[in-house]
């Protein structure tokens, strides 16, 4: 069954998304739907007031948005299981919290997509914004599992705080990709940009390049490991853009940030 939420919304005023999960809204009839409640702006609406409701018995289970989704925030927030697909860009905090299912954005994401993330697929079609799996502002942790794959550009500080996880990048990341990273990997298929693994003190950080690597790195070794190779095949197998000359080419391995524990590596296809 499909339940498809066409949204006709003021592009000016933000609408929470957090309540509209698969679990939930699956299990509702029409006019169940129609009656919750949503934070539109400052005021509360009813849902059949912003969006055209459709249920169609056919096809695999999936929650659809659909129509003014680019000022829908938290969508996803806390997903723990079924599929949520968004027909179009869409806010800030996409996904955030998330412990289960699969969120599939046709469009842009705004700030914060997967934030503290703990497991679960984040799938984006186009271009994700700053602290991408990363951190709250000011907390001690960003996300500790699940994969998120950008097949764009994503912005500054993403994979921020990292403790677990995969973040697959197939454009370019902003500054402060992989800050303060204690695990996981994250993979950026172009550029790295300035203070890439500034603070990092343990994970992987996989990119083409580095035209700014910090001093508190250092070149370590040649490499072309097995798990890279893995990693890449596995990601293609999800039909995630991984370049050809990749998959037989070896890596620069550089470690640090060492004015840390010095145990992160940054690994670049070009030095």
């Amino acid at each position: 069954m499909k339940v498809i939420l066409e949204f006709h919304l003021d592009n000016h005023l933000p609408l929470d998304a957090a309540s509209l999960l698969p679990d939930r809204i699956l299990a509702s009839s029409k006019p169940e739907l129609a009656r919750t409640q949503v934070n539109y702006g400052n005021e509360t609406y009813c849902l059949g007031e912003l969006c055209r409701i459709t249920i169609e018995d056919r096809g695999p289970h999936a929650l659809i948005f659909t129509g003014d989704t680019q000022n829908l925030h938290r969508a996803g927030f806390g997903l723990t299981v079924g599929r949520l697909e968004i027909h179009g860009s869409v806010g800030s905090l996409a996904g955030a919290e998330m412990t289960g299912g699969e969120l599939e954005i046709n469009g842009d994401a705004g700030d914060g997509l997967g934030v503290a993330m703990r497991a679960g697929l984040i799938r984006v079609k186009g271009n994700a914004g700053d602290r991408t799996g990363g951190a709250y502002i000011g907390a001690e942790r960003g996300m500790t599992g699940g994969m998120i794959l950008v097949e764009g550009n994503a912005g500054n500080e993403t994979g921020e705080k990292m403790r677990r996880g995969l973040v697959a990048v197939a454009g370019s990341a902003g500054e402060l990709a992989g800050l303060d990273m204690l695990a996981g990997t994250l993979l950026v298929g172009k550029r790295l940009g300035k203070l890439a693994g500034l603070g990092m003190k343990r994970g992987s950080l996989v990119a083409d390049s580095c035209p700014t690597l910090l001093p508190c790195f250092s070149q370590a070794c040649c490499m072309d490991w097995v798990w890279l190779r893995l990693l890449f095949y596995e990601l293609r197998s999800k039909n995630f853009p991984v370049p050809e000359d990749w998959l037989n080419s070896p890596f620069t391995r550089c470690t640090g940030d060492h004015t840390e524990l010095g145990r992160g590596e940054i690994i670049l296809h070009e030095l």
